[in-house]
């Protein structure tokens, strides 16, 4: 199930908008078409949800390469980007630019310099598949930046095209703007620490330290010797005078992860850290003033360690000056598909031995309906490597199937048979016998009218519902004669 996307192709010449339409058809929710940028930027403020703009780099009249570049010509795509980013339009842009003179782009990115990552080359081509090829990988590249390029990390892109985390990453780049304590909070693995680099990338400290500790893995006793330092001597094996994590990091940005696990006594000279900007190390009177943005993350509910005296309030107060919390998986169901696709490239390019694969629409839906109770975005990577090994030997242009993620079918036949024990007992057969076959079929039918009723008869969202494809649906509706009209 590939993701979706809206198109606007440019280019002056008539043949090649409509070679680009071809190849992007199967994957443009809309195609619109323009023979110059000025058309274009036209098109751009009256349609704000185009992803993805394809557009010819030289196109009549305009400068050639082997001319000195002086001013834009205002029919080019250097023009296009760069009116689209002086009149600030669009809110999913990412820019292709296409042309046959590819290695021309070194002067063109100069030319272009302050538009980095904004815009990508695509060498022109009549190669129909190898134009599919540049323009898929320019759309996985750009999932996570076509909500807006500020989403996006060089090393650890945050992958989503929910309304939900889309509202998360707004708020994550605000916080980002200033150098006041963020506390993100979510359930393990829903990529806490991508979100606390993003706040230190965007903000005004992105030139200073960032750092990040796991305050679970420290023990106890050294904890406070990491974060404020000791002199020699403060204690058996204290041999040197050692400067601790905040004197290391002041002006900077420090990143508390499982803050939750800190000691009570701890917990109160990270507080003074915090309020006062004041420090003592292990051994020492003297106080060192610092100053450093802090950034905390927890799995757990510190209210409720707050009444049971496990979290001191006075820190909580302090580091919940600003609060992300990041969805769970099973919350966002709509990013799966982006997120697998991501993944699986990421894991071909890593590992050794194995094919690159897409996911069938059917194994969408599997995922898509899984629970992830634990472990999410890093549960994903697991289900989806283990279905990789599995496909392995099979055809390289084989797609994900369900019987490759054996897990979740297993859990599934568990779940299926805790609620049919719950709701008949012992479920005891009559003493004649059943007709297996007719009985499952019986149950299918009954299951794929629910589905329509719950859906006005609206074959696709049945589909969805009942985890086939719509081809599928068609065939069965057929085959038991359900009488559908949409």
């Amino acid at each position: 199930m590939e993701p979706k996307f809206n198109y606007l192709i440019i280019d002056d010449e008539e043949r090649w908008r409509d070679l680009y339409k071809k190849c992007v058809a199967p994957y443009a929710k809309e195609t619109l078409l323009a023979d110059n940028a000025v058309a274009a930027i036209e098109i751009i403020a009256k349609n704000p949800e185009i992803h993805f703009i394809i557009s010819d780099l030289f196109m009549e009249p305009n400068c050639h390469i082997d001319k000195p570049i002086k001013e834009d010509k205002p029919f080019g795509g250097a023009f296009l980007i760069r009116e689209i980013q002086k009149k600030q339009l669009g809110k999913n842009l990412e820019v292709l630019l296409v042309s046959d003179k590819y290695d021309a782009k070194d002067s063109i990115n100069k030319w272009l310099r302050g538009y980095e990552g904004f815009y990508r080359f695509i060498e022109k081509t009549l190669d129909e598949d190898e134009i599919v090829d540049n323009l898929l990988g320019g759309a996985n590249a750009a999932i996570i930046e076509r909500q807006k390029p500020i989403f996006t990390l060089s090393k650890d892109p945050i992958i989503f095209q929910s309304k939900k985390m889309k509202d998360v990453v707004e708020l994550t780049c605000k916080a980002a703007q200033t150098d006041l304590s963020v506390l993100i909070t979510g359930d393990s693995g829903t990529g806490k620490e991508l979100f606390a680099r993003l706040i230190h990338t965007k903000s005004p400290l992105a030139k200073q330290k960032y750092m990040g500790i796991n305050c679970g893995a420290v023990p106890d006793n050294l904890v406070e010797a990491e974060l404020f330092g000791y002199e020699k001597g403060a204690y058996t094996g204290a041999t040197t005078t050692h400067k601790g994590i905040f004197e290391d990091m002041n002006g900077g940005t420090l990143f508390l992860d499982e803050v939750a696990e800190m000691s009570i006594e701890t917990q109160v000279k990270l507080f003074r850290a915090i309020e006062y900007g004041e420090i003592k190390r292990l051994g020492s009177n003297d106080i060192k003033k610092v100053k450093v943005r802090i950034i905390a993350a927890t799995n757990a509910d510190l209210k409720q360690k707050i009444k049971n005296n496990e979290f001191r309030n006075e820190l909580y107060q302090r580091l919940n000056i600003i609060e992300i919390c990041i969805p769970p998986l099973r919350e966002r169901p709509e990013d799966i598909s982006v997120l697998s696709e991501f993944l699986i490239q990421h894991l071909v390019k890593k590992t050794v031995g194995i094919n690159p694969r897409k996911i069938s629409d059917e194994a969408h839906h599997l995922l898509e309906k899984y629970h992830f109770l634990d472990g999410n975005v890093r549960t994903l990577q697991r289900l989806l490597t283990k279905a990789i090994f599995l496909a392995n030997d099979e055809k390289p242009d084989c797609k994900l199937k369900p019987e490759h993620f054996p897990e979740i079918l297993h859990e599934e036949q568990i779940s299926v048979s805790e609620k049919v024990n719950t709701t008949h007992g012992s479920s005891i057969l009559p003493e004649d016998g059943i007709i297996l076959k007719d009985e499952v079929e019986k149950y299918e039918k009954n299951k794929i009218i629910d589905a329509l009723t719950q859906t006005n008869n609206n074959k696709t969202e049945s589909a969805k519902l009942l985890g086939v494809s719509r081809t599928n649906l068609q065939n069965k509706i057929k085959k038991y004669n359900i009488i559908c009209q949409e």
